[in-house]
């Protein structure tokens, strides 16, 4: 197996948020047909390897809610803010407990509201953000 394969940052970023927010909120990488009512959908958008060991994922985060989103979306980027310096377990694809380590954090836009014409019922809130996820963890 080649050394220094890049983590899965959804996977990395789904348990970091699943950790750090209360139960009510839902984490996702897709959504189903029938929306929760709060939830925190996670995207990688680019994002190029820094160096040998460190990927920069770029991460779209969404926070949906029936209600007001927006301090959902400032707890989200409280959690990101914070997350440089640590070890973050996660599942793999196969199931199996791994761990990563964030080195690094950096807003690259928002929060800001970014209302869905096709779902009026939810507000949203969106931010993107890039990760420094050590991959010789």
């Amino acid at each position: 197996m080649a050394d220094n394969v890049r983590k899965p940052a959804l996977a990395v970023c789904y348990a970091l948020l699943r950790d750090q927010l209360p139960d009510d909120i839902v984490v996702l990488t897709d959504i189903d047909r029938k929306r929760p009512d709060r939830f925190v959908k996670i995207s990688r958008v680019g994002g190029p390897r820094y160096n040998v060991v460190t990927d920069g994922p770029m991460l779209m985060v969404e926070c949906w809610s029936t209600g007001s989103a927006e301090e959902m979306a400032m707890r989200v980027a409280a959690v990101f803010e914070q997350c440089p310096g640590r070890y973050i377990h996660y599942e793999n694809d196969r199931g199996e407990s791994a761990q990563a380590f964030v080195s690094s954090y950096r807003e690259v836009g928002g929060p800001v509201r970014h209302l869905d014409p096709d779902v009026l019922e939810q507000d949203r809130w969106t931010m993107t953000v890039r990760l420094g996820i050590s991959s010789n963890v």
